[in-house]
């Protein structure tokens, strides 16, 4: 399956051969003057995001913090070791706790697996060892359901699959009614409860390039979502706690321009309006929060600090709020958001 995104598209061409864990330390960032920093400044958003604003071929995490107001300040990154590209990061719901995956240049891929609060590796085990890519991971709101996409992993699919693994009891979870052995099952989300698995596929039964898909783990059915998809190609999909609430990426037609960000609600069957969020630039890889109020996302607008900037949206307030500190004039997408507690 293709990509129109010419970041991930870049990044897919360095495929990975084989697959280990590294070590990388967190740290702390600072630049000057810090406008979050006064006694007032409580964190409410915390966001684990790539970018490459400290090497333009090597980009790595950061975490940002932002009051849920007007205020926000870079509170650290993970220091990537050297020709390292690091990519799609994912939070628990606790925000001490980021996996994400990482590609050594021509070398070796990983998903890593970090501690945040004690700021150390954590060793899951053979889960992530194996000869061909790994990449896209998604955390259940506990820590303890992780999805991701494999590329021919032995002794399934010789094509894009996903994968769930049991971080408690250290063992991956078959999902036979999802993967085939024809089609591609990629760029998955768990529902924050754990209970939702929502992912792209390009299943020529589909109504477009690409559809949305949406499976639950008690059962052995997988939900074609006809009311979502559309004959272009939807995905980049995000879920709230409990499934209710689906964020995507699109190119249909009716948009603002490119690919725009939609919402849609299962419950009511119709999508939720989102004044002022899309631009005539693509909006791409959405984040939304449990609650289902915020949405982080990636846009190309012309009013942004560089190609991709990340921007945070507020459903009740029906506003982008701002974000002082988050972006640069260099490249910075992958958000994973969520609300802390």
């Amino acid at each position: 399956m293709g990509t129109r995104d010419p970041i991930r598209a870049a990044r897919l061409a360095l495929a990975p051969v084989c697959v280990a864990i590294v070590w990388v330390a967190i740290v702390p960032i600072t630049n000057g003057a810090d406008p979050a920093s006064n006694a007032d400044f409580t964190p409410r958003l915390k966001i684990a995001f790539v970018s490459n604003r400290g090497h333009y071929w090597y980009p790595h995490v950061f975490l940002y913090e932002h009051d849920g107001k007007s205020l926000g300040r870079i509170s650290g990154s993970i220091d990537p070791r050297d020709q390292q590209l690091d990519h799609h990061p994912t939070l628990s719901g606790d925000g001490m706790l980021c996996v994400f995956g990482s590609e050594q240049e021509a070398q070796v891929g990983t998903v890593q697996a970090w501690d945040l609060r004690a700021n150390h590796r954590l060793d899951w085990g053979d889960f992530a060892r194996t000869p061909n890519a790994i990449f896209s991971p998604s955390l259940s709101a506990d820590g303890r359901w992780l999805v991701f996409s494999t590329w021919n992993r032995p002794g399934r699919s010789p094509r894009w699959d996903l994968g769930l693994f049991d971080v408690t009891e250290r063992q991956l979870v078959e999902l036979p009614a999802i993967n085939t052995t024809t089609n591609d099952e990629r760029r998955a989300c768990l529902s924050g409860n754990g209970q939702w698995i929502v992912y792209t596929s390009n299943s020529p039964d589909g109504r477009g390039l690409t559809d949305i898909r949406m499976h639950h783990r008690g059962s052995d059915k997988v939900l074609l979502l006809p009311e979502v998809n559309s004959s272009a190609s939807e995905s980049f999909p995000s879920l709230d706690d409990d499934g209710r609430l689906i964020c995507l990426s699109s190119d249909r037609d009716g948009g603002l321009g490119g690919f725009d960000i939609y919402l849609f609600d299962r419950d009511a069957r119709q999508f939720v309006d989102l004044p002022g969020l899309n631009s005539p630039g693509h909006e791409q890889s959405p984040s939304l929060s449990a609650d289902g109020r915020y949405i982080a996302f990636v846009s190309e607008r012309l009013e942004s600090e560089g190609e991709h900037d990340i921007f945070v949206y507020d459903r009740t307030l029906g506003k982008l709020l701002p974000t002082p500190g988050l972006n640069t004039d260099r490249d910075d997408y992958d958000p994973s958001l969520i609300v802390l507690k």
